[in-house]
């Protein structure tokens, strides 16, 4: 389910950036995204929110990578996530 966020502070995007390369394994992302895969493929394969994926995407662009995102989410969406279960 897509929602779109607004980054509301630095502090929370740099928060959800750190959490998205503590979570996100880069050799496995790299792998996924050699097949092809779209961001809802990868956000399904990895087991993680879109919205962490798509942060994760655009450091990997702001580390030199020239990704094409649909959009950024908001910094604050984790506030919105619910524990499966």
């Amino acid at each position: 389910e897509f929602v779109l966020f607004d980054m509301r502070t630095k502090h929370e995007y740099e928060a959800n950036a750190f959490a998205s390369h503590l979570i996100i394994d880069d050799d496995e992302l790299i792998d996924l995204m050699k097949q092809d895969y779209d961001v809802v493929q990868l956000s399904a394969a990895m087991g993680t929110n879109i919205n962490l994926m798509l942060i994760k995407l655009n450091e990997l662009n702001r580390m030199g990578w020239q990704l094409n995102l649909p959009y950024v989410p908001h910094s604050d969406f984790l506030k919105n996530v619910r524990p499966e279960g």
